[in-house]
């Protein structure tokens, strides 16, 4: 249905860099029923529209920018931007008109794990997923099998997971962290299916959270104290090393927390605090004096962060909200509608914002768009989404860019971050693959070359020798190559073609490798090797035995 502004035509989707300046919020604009122009049925078509599933179908407004200027000097860097309400960046619902819900799965492997009891933590790294609780479970996520079960009593609950950084690249994702509800925190190792190293905390109250920051692991309990554990002298953290503690503690009664670069942000409800672990004083762990989200409606519950347009943090609301903050300025850049039920988890995977419902629902949300796009939904879980992760590291263990959610429904789903399919366009869903289709995806694929990569001209050399009309010792007193190559600017590509290495005339000789064919090619070998090291060009010689 076409809706219109009032006086005005609406906007077609743009990107950001094209914004228009208005310090005031926009009013919503009226939705008009096409059987009907009374008034009347505007509202019917408004009262009907709010009880659609999310997200409800968009509204054509504009961003705005914030009337608050950016903060330089350090002084004011450390105080939180004037916030004021009607001044914030605000947008309408996600425009949803070309939307796909085909679930993004992967095409080998298991794509649902049961854990077959009650848990709400987790953490993936590489082949590995782990849900904690009562008992502590690992599944390899590549074939689906149980690789761990642990117990930990009837009365000692773990609280959070992560997993621990390894030493290298081949050691990520063999050993966890563990904070229990009795003031524990313990080392896990995954292969040999065992704790190997134990530490109380010094509070003795319920650890809460473990944040993994590069080398380092943070842990915060439920009083707000935070321990620092740096790497000793393997390059992991130790439970039996020495840590550190900020000069200050965090809020406590945290609703949700991530860490973003070298800070911390933790929300309390629907105030936002920001502190940075490893400062040397007071003042510098409290980054801002005053805490963010002074025009939130609703209780902060999720959030996500990207590096891209000098860092964003995307923090999730229960009212639905989408609040867009800078990294580097604490800004307030947007708020976005999109959706009127509450969004539990967020994760920024390339340039898309996924977003788990407490519906079930996962929705894949283009932020480059203004209004933003709807790309995906589908029903992932059958009841709500308590965790949404991505894993940049399955990337290079499992060779996948993979997703991974876990629901109320106590099941774990592995979803392709790289879409796959939508990049295939559909193409090879519903029909046999054709040429036709592979063409159509090459050139969509070429079309994006630019944005991945980095081009350059290279010289290349074709060369060919025909060794029945020269033999090949012929080669190793000839300047024939020397001249081809020029070595004062030699290719970066020398390509080698060759004729007649066996006689023609003899009827039973195949082609194969002959002894001639052999010896040209290691004295061609040698010639390069002279041209290239300047000895064919002074005119010295070598011996060598082959």
């Amino acid at each position: 249905m076409p809706r219109n502004n009032e006086g005005a035509s609406p906007s077609p989707s743009r990107r950001f860099s094209a914004i228009d300046t208005n310090g005031q919020f926009p009013p919503p604009p009226p939705r008009r029923d096409t059987s009907s122009g009374s008034g009347a049925g505007d509202g019917q078509s408004q009262q009907a529209q709010s009880q659609r599933q999310p997200p409800p179908i968009p509204r054509e407004t504009k961003y705005t920018t914030s009337s608050t200027s950016r903060q330089n000097d350090y002084e004011e860097e450390q105080q939180a931007p004037e916030e004021n309400p009607g001044s914030i960046p605000r947008t309408d619902y996600p425009d949803s008109s070309q939307v796909n819900r085909r679930p993004p799965v992967f095409k080998t492997g298991p794509t649902m794990i049961p854990t077959k009891y009650d848990t709400r933590v987790f953490d993936v790294c590489g082949k590995y997923v782990c849900t904690t609780g009562f008992l502590t479970r690992v599944w390899d996520v590549t074939t689906g099998e149980l690789v761990l079960s642990m117990s930990h009593g009837e009365t000692v609950k773990v609280l959070c997971v992560a997993f621990k950084p390894g030493r290298g690249l081949e050691d990520e994702g063999q050993r966890l962290w563990l904070g229990t509800n009795i003031g524990e925190l313990h080392e896990v190792d995954i292969p040999t299916q065992s704790i190997i190293a134990s530490r109380a905390y010094p509070s003795r109250r319920e650890v809460i959270r473990i944040y993994r920051h590069k080398k380092e692991m943070w842990t915060v309990d439920d009083e707000g104290r935070l321990l620092i554990w740096p790497p000793d002298e393997s390059g992991t953290p130790n439970l039996q090393y020495s840590y550190s503690s900020p000069y200050d503690r965090v809020a406590r009664g945290q609703t949700f927390s991530m860490v973003v670069g070298d800070t911390l942000w933790l929300a309390t409800g629907k105030e936002v605090r920001v502190y940075r672990p490893n400062a040397n004083s007071d003042t510098g762990f409290h980054v801002l004096r005053r805490p963010l989200g002074v025009h939130h409606t609703g209780d902060v519950t999720s959030g996500a962060y990207t590096t891209k347009d000098g860092g964003r943090v995307y923090l999730g609301h229960a009212d639905g909200k989408v609040t867009i903050y800078s990294s580097t300025d604490y800004t307030c850049l947007a708020q976005v509608n999109v959706s009127v039920y509450k969004i539990n988890c967020l994760a920024m995977v390339g340039d898309y914002l996924w977003a788990g419902y407490k519906t079930g629902m996962i929705y894949v949300y283009d932020v480059n768009t203004n209004p933003w796009t709807v790309k995906k939904d589908w029903h992932a879980h059958d009841s709500p989404v308590v965790g949404l992760i991505l894993d940049p590291s399955s990337v290079w263990t499992v060779n996948r860019l993979q997703v991974t959610t876990l629901g109320t429904d106590n099941c774990i789903r592995l979803w392709d971050g790289m879409l796959e399919d939508d990049w295939l366009g559909g193409f090879c869903l519903s029909f046999a693959w054709s040429a036709d289709a592979n063409v159509r995806v090459e050139a969509r694929l070429q079309s994006r070359d630019v944005e991945y990569c980095t081009f350059r001209e290279i010289r290349a050399t074709i060369l060919t020798w025909n060794a029945g009309a020269s033999v090949p010792h012929s080669v190793r007193n000839s300047s024939f190559i020397q001249d081809a190559i020029h070595p004062e600017n030699p290719p970066e590509l020398l390509v080698f073609g060759f004729q007649e290495l066996v006689d023609l005339e003899d009827k039973k000789i195949t082609a194969s490798w002959s002894p001639s064919a052999l010896t040209l090619l290691l004295l061609l070998l040698m010639v390069l090797q002279r041209v290239c090291s300047g000895e064919a060009r002074s005119g010295t010689k070598t011996t060598r035995n082959t």
